[in-house]
């Protein structure tokens, strides 16, 4: 076992940790949710990612991205992830999409993971992967994860209109790295088990206050 991994073992079994290695995640929304949950399971061991996002970074980004620096005001944030990503394993596979979060079809992965922040997206990623979708939902200290499979509704459930908020609630980018460690999680629990078992759909929620 590499020396790198050998803390997650106790939390994962050896063949547990050896079908991360071989799995792929695709993370649609590269801001401070997105950007978190791809690192952590990196470091999880999980070895390709697709990163969807066409979004750039402005100063408003300060509070919760993780990489946000001055110098990269108005370049890429999918750009910045994967060379970050490349610094701590320059060996995992990293495929880089620079296209509204709305793509379709969506590239071939073993789990997908809307971290988007449209109620249009949530809804037209829910329709669209053809595989497990975990999505995050923050606001205020109130966090709700969402495992939805192809055949449950329930992120239409969730966002019934389309209209946008006007004055949307805040949080803290604290709020965000809960999200991205509960996301991190739940992945790892839905790839890390046998091929073939089902994939319960269900909403978490956590008062954190």
């Amino acid at each position: 076992m590499d020396i790198r991994f050998e803390r997650n073992i106790g939390a994962l079994s050896l063949q547990e940790q050896r079908r991360l290695f071989e799995k792929s995640v695709c993370i649609i929304g590269c801001g401070g949710i997105g950007s978190r949950t791809a690192e952590l399971l990196l470091r999880a061991g999980i070895g390709s990612f697709t990163l969807i996002d066409n979004g750039r970074f402005n100063p408003s980004d300060y509070n919760r991205h993780p990489l946000y620096r001055p110098a990269l005001d108005g370049r890429f944030k999918v750009t910045a992830l994967r060379r970050a990503l490349l610094g701590i394993e320059p060996t995992c596979r990293i495929e880089t999409v620079r296209k509204p979060c709305e793509i379709s079809p969506l590239p071939p992965c073993d789990l997908y993971i809307d971290a988007t922040d449209s109620k249009a997206a949530h809804r037209h990623l829910a329709q669209a992967a053809p595989m497990p979708l975990l999505h995050a939902q923050a606001f205020g200290y109130i966090a709700k994860i969402v495992v939805s499979t192809p055949a449950s509704k329930l992120l239409s459930d969730l966002y019934p209109d389309l209209r946008p908020v006007l004055y949307p609630a805040g949080r803290l980018g604290a709020m965000d790295a809960f999200c991205a460690a509960m996301l991190c999680i739940k992945a790892t629990q839905i790839l890390s088990s046998e091929s073939g078992k089902p994939v319960e759909a269900g909403i978490s929620e956590y008062r954190l206050i």
